[in-house]
C-alpha cells in the first residue's frame, strides 16, 4: 500500500474520534447551560424575590400608620410572593406563600379595625397585641420561606454539579479514547514511515560526512521509502567518487594555505622586527646625537678659545683648566664609544673573558673609591658590607668592576640627594655568588623594568628626559653578567628605590685555599 493510502486512513480514523468528541463535547456545554439557566430562573430568583418580600415587610412595620407607604409595600410584597410562588417547585413554598397571603389580609383587617377604634376613642390593646401577633407570624414564615428557597438552590446547586461531573467523565473518556487512538496510530504510522524515514536520515548524514561504506536499509520495500533508499545507493557510490575527488583537493589546499600561513608568518615576524629595529634605532640615534654632541661641543669650543688665544699667550692658567674640559669631555665621548662597540662585540658573540682569580673586597673597594667623589658631590651615603672574609671570585676582573661601576652609578644617578646607596655582598655554594646594589631613589614603574634591561632603550623620551645617558649601561651590564654564566635581576617600586640583584653560579666561587694555590702557581 502507498504512503499517501495508509496516510488517509489513519488521518481519518483521528479526524472522525475528533468530530464525535467534539459533538460531545458542545452537547455537554449546553446541557451545563441549560443547568445554569434553570438554576438562575427558579431556585435563585425565588430566593432574590423572597429577601425583597422580607425587606418589602420591614419597610410595612416600620411605616406604622402611614397608609400611601403601607399601601405601595403591601403590593411589592404581594408581587414578591406571586413570583416566589411561580418560581419554586417545593409544593411547602406555594402553601406557606398562601399562609403569608392570608396573614396580609388578617393584617389588614386589623388595621382597618385599628382606625375606627381610634376614631371612636376606644381601647386598642387587645388590637394592638392581636396587630403585633400577626406581624410576628408573617415575619417567621417570611424566614422560612428565604430558607426554603435557599435549600432548594442548593440542592438544584447539587444536582446540576452532579450532572456537570457526568458530562466531565463523558468527555474525559472519550479524551482517552481518542488519545489511545491518537497514539496507537502514532505509533502505526512510526513503525512504518518514521522508523525508515530517520535510518534513511542517518544514512544521508553519514554519506554527507564523507562514510560512503555505509548500509543502506529498505530497498526492498515496493513503497516510495524503498525507492529513496535505491536512489541512496546509486548516490553512494557517486559519493564515493566525488569524496576521492574532494580528499584530493582539500590536501593540496591544505598544503597551499599552510605554506601561506608560514609565509604570512614569517613576513610578519619581519616587520615586526624591522619596526623594532627601525625605533630602536631611531630612538638611539636621538639620543646619541645628544650624548655625543655635548662633550664634542666642549671639545670644540674649548679648543676654539686656546687657538684663538683670547686670554693672551699660552701660559694662562685658564687654559689648563679648558684643558681638563677637554679631556674630561674625550674620555666621556670614548666611554660612550667603548659601550656600543662592546655591546655590539657582545651581541657578535666575539667576546671573550679574561678569566682570573678575583680579590672581591680589592675590586669592591676600588669601585667605591671610583663612585666616592660623586657620591658626595650629591650628598649620598654609600654603605657596603664587611668583605674582608669573603673567598675568591673566578671572572674577568675589568668585566665584574664594570659591573658593579654602572650599578654604583646608576643608582647614584636616579638618588635624589640626601639618599642612600646600600651593596650587600654573600654567598653560598648551593646557589652561587650574590651581589645587591639597594638604593633609595626614584625607582621604576613594572611595566617599564624590561624597557630599561633593552639596548637603546630609556623610559623618557629625548624630548622630556631628566638624566643623560644613552641607555646601554643596565643592558651592558646584564649581557657581562650572562656572559659568567650569571643572572641579573632588578626590583623595584616607583617613589620607594631599586634594587638590583647580581648572581654568579657556585662554581666560579673559589675559597680560599684553592685560591692560594692558583695564585701560586701564577707566581
Amino acid at each position: 500500500m502507498k504512503i499517501r493510502n495508509k496516510l488517509i486512513i489513519g488521518f481519518s480514523a483521528i479526524i472522525l474520534f475528533s468530530g464525535v468528541m467534539g459533538f460531545t463535547a458542545v452537547d455537554g456545554i449546553l446541557r451545563t447551560s441549560r443547568l445554569t439557566n434553570e438554576l438562575f430562573e427558579y431556585p435563585l430568583m425565588a430566593s432574590n424575590f423572597a429577601r425583597s418580600a422580607q425587606t418589602a415587610f420591614v419597610r410595612i412595620r416600620v411605616a406604622g400608620d402611614d397608609e400611601p407607604i403601607i399601601t405601595v409595600q403591601e403590593q411589592a410584597l404581594r408581587e414578591d410572593l406571586a413570583i416566589v410562588a411561580e418560581r419554586l417547585r417545593n409544593p411547602a413554598g406555594a402553601e406557606l406563600v398562601a399562609q403569608i397571603e392570608n396573614d396580609l389580609q388578617r393584617l389588614t383587617a386589623l388595621r382597618a379595625k385599628k382606625a375606627r377604634l381610634v376614631e371612636q376613642g376606644s381601647r386598642l390593646g387587645e388590637t394592638l397585641l392581636r396587630q403585633h401577633a400577626a406581624f410576628s407570624e408573617i415575619d417567621a414564615d417570611l424566614e422560612t420561606l428565604v430558607e426554603l428557597a435557599v435549600v432548594e438552590g442548593f440542592d438544584f446547586m447539587l444536582a446540576a454539579e452532579e450532572k456537570s461531573e457526568e458530562v466531565f467523565n463523558i468527555q474525559l473518556f472519550l479524551v482517552c479514547l481518542v488519545v489511545g487512538l491518537g497514539l496507537g496510530i502514532a505509533f502505526y504510522l512510526g513503525r512504518q514511515f518514521a522508523s525508515p524515514i530517520r535510518a534513511i536520515t542517518d544514512v544521508t548524514s553519514r554519506l554527507a560526512a564523507g562514510d560512503d561504506k555505509v548500509q543502506i536499509p529498505g530497498a526492498e520495500r515496493r513503497d516510495e521509502i524503498g525507492a529513496m533508499a535505491r536512489a541512496l545507493k546509486v548516490f553512494r557510490e557517486n559519493v564515493r567518487t566525488i569524496r576521492r575527488n574532494e580528499a584530493e583537493l582539500i590536501r593540496m589546499r591544505d598544503n597551499l594555505e599552510q605554506r601561506v600561513e608560514e609565509r604570512t608568518g614569517e613576513l610578519a615576524e619581519a616587520l615586526q622586527a624591522a619596526n623594532a629595529a627601525s625605533a630602536a634605532k631611531s630612538e638611539f640615534l636621538a639620543t646619541m646625537s645628544h650624548e655625543l654632541r655635548t662633550p664634542l661641543n666642549a671639545i670644540i669650543g674649548f679648543s676654539e678659545v686656546i687657538i684663538a688665544k683670547m686670554y693672551g699667550p699660552l701660559g694662562d692658567s685658564r687654559y689648563s683648566e679648558y684643558v681638563e674640559y677637554i679631556n674630561e669631555s674625550g674620555q666621556h665621548l670614548l666611554q660612550h664609544i667603548n659601550d656600543i662597540l662592546e655591546l655590539s662585540k657582545i651581541e657578535a658573540g666575539k667576546t671573550e673573558l679574561k678569566e682570573e682569580y678575583v680579590d672581591v673586597h680589592d675590586a669592591l673597594d676600588s669601585c667605591l673609591t671610583m663612585v666616592g667623589g660623586r657620591a658626595k658631590e650629591a650628598d649620598i651615603e654609600i654603605a657596603c658590607d664587611d668583605t674582608s672574609g669573603l673567598p675568591t671570585l673566578f671572572a674577568d676582573e675589568r668585566k665584574f668592576k664594570q659591573i658593579m661601576l654602572n650599578l654604583l652609578s646608576n643608582a647614584i644617578k636616579f638618588t635624589p640627594s640626601g639618599g642612600q646607596i646600600k651593596v650587600k655582598v654573600w654567598y653560598r655554594r648551593d646557589n652561587g655568588y650574590l651581589f645587591q646594589v639597594i638604593d633609595s631613589g626614584i625607582g621604576i614603574a613594572l611595566a617599564d623594568i624590561p624597557k630599561i634591561l633593552a639596548p637603546f632603550q630609556q623610559i623618557e623620551s629625548d624630548l622630556n628626559r631628566s638624566y643623560e645617558g644613552t641607555g646601554l649601561g643596565l643592558p651592558l651590564t646584564k649581557s657581562f653578567v650572562e656572559l659568567h654564566g650569571g643572572s641579573l635581576d632588578l626590583q623595584s617600586e616607583v617613589g620607594a628605590g631599586t634594587t638590583v640583584t647580581v648572581r654568579f653560579p657556585a662554581e666560579r666561587i673559589v675559597l680560599q685555599a684553592a685560591a692560594d694555590i692558583a695564585h701560586s702557581a701564577n707566581a
